[in-house]
């Protein structure tokens, strides 16, 4: 093998016990855009060199923010002359960039840490609270020089080509390694750019640097507690019970991917791999390019060369495996383990493509287990991919999950926090079962904890030597040797089975419940000796929260572990859902009111676990697909925020598929399933912070491509094999700053069969619970050339039609009267002249049949003659059920549905009302709903409603009502649900009404016989132009604001943002939007502020451009920065709150403050003064007459071509020309020679022969003023 050398390196964080540094995720910040660097500084020879930025004139004095006080700098310069995580690294070269509001610094490094092999580029987000002090906001180590490459052909050497002053090496089946010949603090960002532009390059992404997860401890503890802790009882694994059961797992293989091993340290030699095909005489045996590795494989060198310099390889070895019961030193977990030395990790760490190559070198050896004591913030998918193949071969992979006191589940550390099945992410915990002060943890994230703290293993010192460290470096190994001795007591058992039995036999003492999956700490002794019901279930597939079109079905599924047999109840919003007590839940037909939080609980006789997941309906998603160009295909969304639909941004059709504004560490999820063999095609493309924010697709599971940065439209084709094939799309963030428009955008989906005549199955058959005595049916539907043959199958049985079956041999299967033998898994075989394609497997469950029960019972009620009611019922039980209405107990003739409607209501329908549910288990009688139904006159009735407005501040709000009814009568007037003292006659008056009026109105009549509700009446009072302005901010820049649909925005103090004022806007109801317009003209940038409260995935703010919509926020959206580049030009731009649920949620609306704009754009508001137009064709527009100084004898006329405005006198010469690009106004007449002032607003006249101005006439007031001169 080549050397390593161009190896890029990933790197995560080294905690050190003295003076440790623990960098906290950012909790919450804006969105930011970037700006131009202000600090750039490079060391050479040791000689200091300062290079200004390059900065524009214009813009100079905008990005003056100096370089914070700090200690490590050099005197009088703006260089650091150390990183404060790298004491005794050489600063190579640094660049400070500040943020737009100068809150947030990227700060970039290159470090040389005395490795020829790991040159660093550190990447760091500090934000400050006031200098000196700063908060590192995400921090990120990778290689300076090289990327790592995903490819979609071996061709080397044409790839070499199209690279200049690299070098490619492969890394492992699909990946390479991609190093520059020279290097600076922009090359690993050029080489990602470069790479994903290539067609046979899927992805790139940098070498991440990776490090132990260690914290160095008291080397004076002699104990080893962890194992049997004889001060804090229970406070252990239990080994010494454990190994009365078993001790040792010889035939066992464990992979230490750490920093080498000291292969003749007098506890650990006798418990050394041997690799069974290579011999110690300087030949590579086996024929795997290293030569003579016996015990090992260095990546670093590609040698043999196992020294462990680091000592924490050695250590974490001896935690595992040290021989046991030899009278020397300590003892592993398992007393006899065949430990394989696998080094990558030096001094500064390790790089990812070197721990790729470690985990490939295990697999292809015959490794049991593998063991990862190390780990970083940097989620490689070449690494993921790797781990898979692990998987893939059984055999499960043991992380650290790290060692900086944080939330795994919002703050990733990989690879922990990758999230294949044969990952255990492993915490640590203390002598007193509590979690370490430096664990990282995560109730979903992180697995198990084990003893971490003051742990005792051997030493890289000598052949003798002992040594006490602390980390989750030193709680995986303890895992992993359990692993060990559980997998050699139960071969038979699979690795899932052995994971299952270690999360499902922890103690849980109470500081560690809620902090992972398992909410507990090892213990091998009832991990090993757990027989019949003594292994609680363990939900191994968490369920992921949803956004299901009304109609469509909610099909939400777990895998669970544990000690059979395993029942499975679900409920909605805490209540139970009958029916339901499989492993899947399926409901069809879903509604807005199917909405809710869903939770399954898993119990078997040793105990419960729990998973839950939100759904929400909505009668948005179902153009997603069409959005897709796949609307019979199913997408189902996930993650923290929806994907919405783009108009006029697309490669095929209109329309396309952009992901929902999301905040730091979440995502936006979307997904499908296909049948292949087959080819898949989409587009997509990415605006995001390069090398931070990614748009991922995955297949399986399994990462295809990834893209960050500024991308156009690209297409991804991929050939799918036999099979079904779950595709994943999903917009993921970092932990602080945004750039470019912050979204991943898909469009053009397509599957083709490898077979074109083939027939397509586009509807699978859906699983489903069914009552005994119940019939069902199952269907698909099919797309092929011609009419295809069908062949119903029952675990994979044929069936054939019969009195239990029927219509075998179509698209629809019917089964009749079903009962417990009809449980199965049926599917259907669909044939025709080309190719046979068989279904996906629904699973019919059949339940006992349970009694129906009422739930909700019909309400009696008095009504006028011609009114209309609706009685209805909830039941449950086991569906099907019948209903029968009965009036005075006499059946009511067609009434067979669970809701019974009475319209234009007369006398004779008065009378007791209920309903008979029944089902094949019985039938139940609703309570009795007495109706009575009386003559109208008397009821108090509203014959005139009040009616919804919006007026300006200052403007009458007259609202009036016209009532009947049986007298004496009483009114009340409401105003956003309180009642408004004095206020009791038929119409609400309130002069000079101001924004506080802006409410929801109604009024309430009450006799005798009852009360009535007016419809509601919606009010938004309108502030004065120069009081929008003045919320926005913006006073003296000639910015304009107009509400243009709907009821307007106005300013409120409430709601606000740094001020006392900030735009909202005004109330709507569903269906409906409030719209807030501008002309600003371009190019240039708009910068403003938002925020929204509102219903999450219904009622979204949103920003156009043009008619387009750029951005868009929905739910409980703080206040954030957004800015978009305008094109060159006249840009309308509108902010526009709308509203589709039903259901209010928080504040109902949508808030904006602080519009400013750089950068050359300047309002306009031109198009305002010339309110209609009519196209009278060959380009030009004509105005209609409008009324100006000279009254209505002109004819304004626009040619968008020229950008000119010409207003032509009827009755003479006169031409006015506006010049929209120029900003002037010419006129050109016999008598008033003119032009336009932009300062002043106004016409500038003159006489005939003079040069001086005669007078002004005012733009917006429309009046002649003498100059004066």
């Amino acid at each position: 093998m080549s050397s390593r050398k161009n190896k890029l390196l990933i790197a995560a964080t080294l905690l050190l016990a003295v003076g440790f540094i623990v960098f906290q995720s950012l909790r919450s910040t804006d969105t930011r855009s970037k700006s131009n660097t202000v600090q750039h500084a490079k060391q050479n020879d040791g000689n200091l060199t300062q290079t200004p930025p390059a900065v524009s004139p214009q813009n100079q004095n905008q990005y003056s923010t100096p370089f914070p006080s700090d200690p490590l700098l050099n005197a009088g310069s703006t260089i650091p002359n150390r990183h404060p995580r790298w004491p005794k690294a050489i600063v190579q070269d640094y660049r400070n960039t500040a943020s737009s509001d100068s809150d947030i610094t990227i700060r970039e490094w290159i470090l040389d840490i005395g490795r020829p092999d790991l040159p660093i580029k550190v990447v760091e987000k500090v934000a400050f609270e006031g200098e000196p002090e700063e908060e590192v906001l995400s921090y990120l180590e990778m290689a300076a020089n090289r990327v790592l490459i995903s490819i979609s052909t071996n061709e080397i050497e044409t790839l070499s080509s199209e690279f200049p002053d690299t070098e490619l090496q492969l890394l492992a089946e699909n990946a390479m390694i991609l190093t520059a010949s020279t290097f600076d603090l922009d090359t690993v960002d050029r080489l990602m750019k470069e790479a994903q532009a290539n067609e046979s390059i899927l992805f790139a992404e940098p070498d991440y640097v990776v490090r132990p997860s260690v914290v160095p401890n008291d080397p004076r503890f002699s104990g080893q507690w962890g194992l049997n802790n004889a001060s804090s009882s229970g406070a252990d694994i239990d080994a010494p019970q454990a190994w009365d059961v078993r001790r040792n797992a010889a035939s066992l293989i464990v992979a230490v991917t750490d920093s080498g091993l000291r292969t003749t340290h007098e506890d650990i030699r006798t418990n050394l791999w041997t690799n069974p095909n290579e011999t110690l005489d300087g030949i590579d045996n086996d024929g795997n390019g290293i030569i003579d590795d016996v015990n090992g494989f260095s990546a670093i060198n590609d040698s043999n060369n196992l020294t462990d310099n680091l000592g924490h390889g050695t250590h974490v070895a001896g935690i595992i495996g040290a021989q046991g019961n030899n009278g020397l030193g300590i003892t592993g977990v398992a007393w006899d383990v065949q430990i394989m030395a696998l080094k990558f990790l030096e001094e500064g760490g390790g790089s990812t493509s070197d721990a790729i190559q470690l985990i490939d070198y295990a697999v292809a050896k015959g490794a049991d287990l593998i063991n990862a004591s190390w780990g970083g913030p940097g989620g490689s998918a070449l690494l993921s991919q790797a781990i898979a193949r692990a998987q893939s071969n059984g055999i499960p992979f043991v992380a650290a999950a790290g060692n900086d006191s944080l939330n795994n589940d919002t703050n990733a550390s990989f690879p922990a926090n990758f999230t294949h099945d044969n990952i255990v992410s492993v915490g640590s915990s203390t002598s007193n079962d509590t979690p370490s002060s430096f664990s990282n943890f995560g109730s979903t994230s992180v697995d198990v904890f084990a003893p971490g703290s003051g742990i005792l293993s051997i030493w890289n010192t000598s052949n003798s030597a002992y040594q006490s460290l602390s980390g989750t470096s030193m709680a995986a190994p303890m895992v992993c040797g359990a692993l060990a001795i559980i997998a050699a007591q139960y071969p038979q058992e699979s690795y899932l089975e052995w994971i299952q039995r270690i999360v499902a036999g922890v103690d849980r003492p109470a500081a560690l419940q809620g902090l992972s999956v398992s909410g507990g700490r090892i213990n091998l002794n009832t991990s090993l000796s757990a027989t019949g019901g003594d292994l609680p279930p363990v939900i191994t597939t968490r369920l992921p929260n949803q956004q299901i079109a009304v109609g469509g079905t909610l099909v939400l599924s777990v895998v669970a572990t544990g000690t059979e047999p395993l029942s499975y109840s679900w409920s909605r919003n805490n209540s139970a859902i009958p029916g339901q007590t499989g492993a899947t839940l399926t409901l069809n037909n879903l509604q807005i009111g199917d909405s809710g939080t869903y939770q399954v609980l898993v119990s078997n006789a040793a105990g419960v676990a729990t998973s839950t997941a939100e759904v929400l309906v909505t009668d948005e998603v179902v153009s997603i697909a069409a959005a897709f160009d796949a609307p019979d295909q199913n997408f189902l969304v996930s993650g923290d925020a929806p994907w919405e639909l783009v108009q006029n941004n697309s490669v095929v059709g209109s329309q396309s598929l952009r992901s929902s504004p999301i905040a730091d560490n979440e995502s936006s999820i979307i997904q499908t399933t296909v049948t292949g063999p087959g080819t898949l095609c989409f587009w997509w493309r990415v605006s995001s912070e390069s090398g931070f924010d990614y748009l991922n697709f995955s297949i399986n599971g399994i990462l295809q491509r990834r893209i960050s940065g500024e991308t156009s439209w690209q297409q991804v084709c991929a050939d799918l094999g036999a099979g079904n094939h779950t595709l994943r799309w999903g917009y993921i963030k970092d932990s602080a700053v945004s750039d470019g428009t912050d979204a991943g955008f898909l469009d053009g989906f397509s599957f083709f069969s490898d077979e074109d005549n083939a027939p397509q199955i586009i509807r699978q058959p859906v699983s489903q619970v069914v009552s005994t005595g119940a019939s069902t049916s199952f269907s698909v539907t099919v797309e092929s050339p011609e009419t295809p043959q069908y062949q119903w199958l029952k675990n994979e049985g044929e069936l054939f039609n019969s009195g239990k079956y029927s219509d075998v041999n179509s698209a629809t299967l019917k089964i009749n009267s079903v009962n417990e033998a009809d449980h199965g898994l049926y599917s259907v075989r669909v044939i025709n002249s080309t190719a046979t394609r068989v279904s996906s497997l629904a699973q019919l469950t059949v339940n006992d049949a349970l009694e129906p029960r009422i739930l909700t019972q019909p309400e009696g009620a008095t009504i006028g003659v011609s009114a209309d009611l609706t009685l209805s019922v909830e039941v449950d039980g086991s569906a099907p059920f019948t209903y029968a209405w009965l009036k005075d107990d006499s059946p009511i003739s067609g009434a067979t549905e669970k809701q019974l409607s009475i319209t234009n209501s007369n006398l004779q329908d008065s009378g007791n009302y209920k309903v008979r549910v029944t089902n094949t288990a019985g039938s139940v009688d609703s309570e009795i709903a007495e109706i009575l139904v009386i003559e109208v006159s008397i009821l108090p009735v509203f014959l005139k409603h009040p009616v919804s407005s919006h007026l300006k501040a200052g403007d009458t709000l007259n609202l009036s009502v016209s009532v009947g009814g049986a007298t004496p009568r009483t009114i009340k007037w409401f105003k956003n649900g309180t009642e408004i003292n004095g206020e009791t006659t038929e119409q609400l008056l309130i002069n000079e009404a101001s924004i506080d009026d802006t409410a929801t109105y109604w009024a309430e009549v009450t006799n005798e016989f009852g009360t009535a509700k007016s419809r509601l009446a919606i009010v938004s009072v309108l502030s004065q132009p120069d009081a929008l302005i003045a919320a926005i901010n913006a006073e003296g820049s000639g910015i304009t604001l107009e509400n243009t649909e709907g009821p307007g925005w106005f300013p409120q103090s409430n709601v606000t943002d740094t001020d006392s004022l900030a735009m909202q806007s005004g109330s709507i109801g569903p269906l409906q939007s409030s719209s807030l317009t501008s002309y600003v003209r371009g190019p240039g940038t708009l910068f403003f502020r938002w925020k929204v409260s509102s219903q999450p995935g219904s009622d979204f703010l949103q920003f156009r451009v043009n008619g387009s919509t750029i951005f868009g926020i929905a739910g409980e959206h703080e206040w954030e920065t957004r800015s978009f580049e305008l094109l060159e030009g006249i840009n309308r731009l509108d902010w526009v709150y709308t509203k589709s649920a039903i259901v209010d949620a928080g504040e109902d609306a949508g808030f904006l403050d602080r519009i400013f704009l750089s950068d050359g754009a300047v309002p306009h508001d031109a198009l305002s003064y010339f309110p209609g137009s009519a196209d009278a064709g060959n380009g030009w527009i004509f105005i209609p007459n409008i009324e100006f100084l000279f009254g209505d004898g002109f004819r304004w006329v626009y040619h968008p071509q020229h950008q000119w405005w010409y207003l032509f006198g009827l009755g003479g010469n006169e031409t006015w020309i506006y010049d929209l690009g120029l900003g002037w106004i010419h006129l050109t007449s016999a008598n008033y020679p003119s032009v336009f002032s932009a300062r002043e607003n106004a016409w500038l006249f003159y006489d005939i022969g003079s040069t001086n101005p005669r007078v002004f006439i005012n733009i917006e007031t429309q009046k002649a003023v003498d100059a004066g001169f």
